[in-house]
């Protein structure tokens, strides 16, 4: 077992737990790490060796700690799987036997601004086939709108280029897929050692409008957990039939139609939700995913979910645009914007300066109207700029 460790952000849960299971760690970048002086750290040859070992139980907190370990990856199995992963096209392929009728197709850069705007059907998706939060997502509804997005995805692909290494987000290409009506959740799982899906967490997204792409504001509760668990699992089970995933944790995201349906969105292998916004479940139901994954255990989701009210616990991502330069920023009114939130749980400082987010705050609400307000507030008059 081991952790890795790197960029943006490392938690004071997840540091405590790596302490309290004695689990090892990577550091492989300049990432400020609580506790550090409590953790045990491996050299590469330590690593090198654990690695050679095909049943490793690998956790990354980050992208780009997922990165950072290719080079010592690249003669294992896993390998594979994290590139079928993180390829968009190639995981629509591998599963298209589940979601026959589903809609895609692949694009380069390039192609996308000669592609006939007669040629498509709408409203269609477009991302990069290699990307990270919404980067380069659009929603396109229509014709009318294909000139404006090729504009904003050209100046916020330029943008990625000197905030995000290769490896996190790339230009080379692109997926256009069909839109996936229905409600959105982000998923907290892994296949333990025998291969049998194990569901750690199942937040909900919510959007300011249609259109939105936005990483803002995710929640989880009682009735998110009521309606997506058994669809979530079901959907683990039948991806764990097609492919060989074991000792896998992953991040992914689903669409639940109105009918019922589950369609996925993206897998990230390796990886649960990040800048640590994974520990919203501690808060919410007592789920420590570190340690869960780590010590090979499943939540007792019938107990947990009897016994919780109907409070919301909400995670918000307080993400700028990709045009607003880090280093351009003087500072933020965090305590300010401490305010805006009723019952706060936790308040994290994010390096600005080198990630398009200033905070991520935790905070639990009894219904849903505090986040239909946060979703529209304007972030950026809680800006210093120098």
């Amino acid at each position: 077992m081991m952790m890795i460790l790197d960029k943006p952000y490392v938690s004071q849960l997840l540091s405590q737990t790596l302490i309290n299971l004695k689990i090892p760690a990577v550091k492989s970048g300049e990432v400020r790490i609580p506790l550090d002086k409590s953790i045990a750290f491996l050299t590469e040859q330590e690593v090198i060796e654990q690695l050679r070992d095909p049943n490793v139980a690998i956790l990354c907190n980050s992208e780009y700690s997922v990165a950072s370990i290719y080079p010592y990856l690249k003669e294992t199995s896993i390998i594979k799987l994290i590139d079928l992963f993180k390829n968009k096209v190639r995981f629509r392929q591998q599963l298209q036997k589940l979601f026959p009728s589903f809609f895609f197709r692949e694009c380069t850069y390039a192609e996308i601004f000669s592609l006939p705007v007669e040629s498509l059907t709408f409203p269609l998706v477009i991302k990069p086939a290699r990307g990270f939060r919404s980067v380069g997502v659009y929603l396109v509804e229509g014709p009318a709108e294909w000139k404006t997005m090729l504009a904003q995805l050209q100046q916020d692909m330029r943008a990625a280029k000197e905030i995000y290494p290769e490896a996190v987000v790339s230009a080379n290409s692109f997926i256009l897929e069909e839109w996936i009506q229905g409600e959105e959740y982000a998923i907290d799982a892994y296949y333990n050692e025998a291969g049998e899906p194990v569901v750690l967490n199942v937040f909900k997204r919510m959007f300011a409008h249609e259109a939105d792409t936005s990483d803002r504001i995710y929640y989880t509760g009682k009735s998110v957990l009521t309606e997506a668990l058994d669809k979530v699992e079901a959907f683990m089970r039948s991806m764990g039939e097609e492919l060989p995933l074991k000792n896998f944790p992953m991040h992914f995201e689903v669409r639940i139609s109105k009918n019922g349906q589950l369609i996925p969105i993206e897998v990230n292998p390796l990886r649960f939700a990040g800048l640590c916004t994974t520990d919203l479940g501690a808060h919410a139901c007592g789920v420590n995913v570190y340690e869960y994954f780590f010590e090979q255990k499943k939540p007792d989701w019938p107990a947990i979910i009897s016994s919780m009210d109907d409070s919301i616990f909400s995670f918000l991502c307080a993400e700028l645009p990709l045009s607003i330069e880090g280093k351009s920023i003087e500072s933020v009114h965090d305590r300010k914007f401490e305010k805006k939130f009723s019952n706060l749980l936790d308040y994290r400082l994010i390096p600005y300066e080198e990630y398009p987010t200033f905070s991520v705050v935790f905070y639990q609400s009894p219904s849903l109207k505090e986040n239909e307000h946060l979703l529209q507030l304007d972030l950026e008059q809680y800006l210093v700029m120098k």
